[in-house]
């Protein structure tokens, strides 16, 4: 039902507008379109600016001299500037040098410090370091059936005393 209706609505606006495109038609059909008068309101003539003032035109005269000094200037400033930022640069590495010494000093004194309040151990007892030097015990390698797979185990000496 509701394709019908549809379809019945897409008719009827068809025909609906093509009435009122006839009637539009037919009511304007016996008017004389009025010519547009003033269509160059919104436009303007430049032609007329162009021929005004074209003898009156003033050129620059570049001679040698104006020109060596004017490059005369900008090499002045060119060197002022660079004064500037070599001043500027050695400024700023100044204050990286003196940072660093201030943080290798720093340095030097934290590692004084722990040298200083490190506590010695005794010959006996041996370090950390000593024990990984000492060599490994020797590694047996098993297998172990677990649930119908052979599953290698590696255990070392000492573990297989204990079991």
């Amino acid at each position: 039902m509701a394709k019908k209706f549809g379809k019945f609505l897409v008719a009827a606006t068809a025909i609906g507008a093509a009435a009122v495109g006839a009637y539009y038609y037919l009511q304007g059909k016996d008017k004389v379109a009025r010519p547009v008068e003033d269509e160059d309101d919104d436009f303007d003539d430049f032609s007329d600016d162009l021929d005004e003032d074209e003898g009156e035109r003033g050129y620059v005269t570049l001679t040698p001299e104006r020109v060596s000094e004017t490059v005369k200037k900008a090499a002045e400033e060119a060197k002022d500037f660079a004064q500037f930022a070599a001043g500027e640069a050695k400024e700023f590495a100044h204050g990286v040098i003196q940072g660093t010494k201030e943080a290798l000093a720093a340095r030097k004194e934290s590692a004084k410090e722990a040298e200083e309040s490190a506590v010695e151990v005794p010959a006996e007892e041996a370090s950390p370091e000593e024990e990984a030097v000492k060599e490994p015990e020797a590694v047996t390698e098993e297998t172990v059936p677990v649930n119908g797979s052979k599953v290698e185990t590696f255990l070392d000496e000492e573990e297989e005393d204990n079991e």
